[in-house]
């Protein structure tokens, strides 16, 4: 099994954290700040800081996930795509045929909108609609970006993801063989 990481730009986690945490730092100080009700316990209070703490708790999960989950797995039958929340297994049995090239913008990539997927700051991690209808599965975190596409039976017809060109030759090497 050969297994590669995917690279990660810090700046765009810091800015998807950013996304996460300040509307629920905002919104509890609004709360907090609020004139509480002549019938409020401390017990309510709890209960309230302990909703919060459950989000956050959350929320730092799926931030710690799109950190830690960056990798490319493959084994002689399979290529697995884990990234972030997400991932994309594709059979060697189901292509016929891949093509790979490097893009360099994002009107190359030729996405229409997201299917289940986050996208956010430049990173694009999951699901999306391409401009022809096709589903594409994005691991995007960084540029380089190399566009792979896939003939055959293969549910998922490109996987835009951020990798050197070493890791694309390893890739179509690995559906060749």
């Amino acid at each position: 099994m050969s297994r590669s990481d995917i690279p990660v730009s810090l700046r765009q986690v810091l800015y998807l954290a950013l996304t996460m945490f300040v509307p629920l730092l905002f919104t509890v100080a609004l709360v907090s700040f609020a004139p509480t009700k002549p019938d409020a316990t401390a017990a309510s209070k709890l209960v309230a800081m302990a909703i919060v703490g459950t989000v956050v708790l959350g929320l730092i999960g799926v931030l710690v996930s799109t950190i830690r989950r960056h990798v490319v797995e493959m084994t002689q039958d399979s290529l697995v795509v884990k990234h972030s929340v997400y991932t994309l297994v594709v059979e060697r049995r189901e292509i016929a045929g891949i093509r790979i090239r490097q893009i360099t913008s994002m009107d190359q990539l030729g996405l229409s909108t997201r299917k289940n997927g986050i996208a956010a700051f430049g990173y694009f991690s999951g699901w999306f609609w391409g401009l022809h209808g096709d589903i594409m599965f994005c691991a995007m975190s960084k540029w380089p970006v190399q566009l792979i596409s896939f003939e055959g039976d293969v549910k998922c017809r490109h996987l835009a993801l951020s990798a050197d060109s070493e890791l694309a030759r390893k890739i179509e090497a690995w559906a060749a063989s």
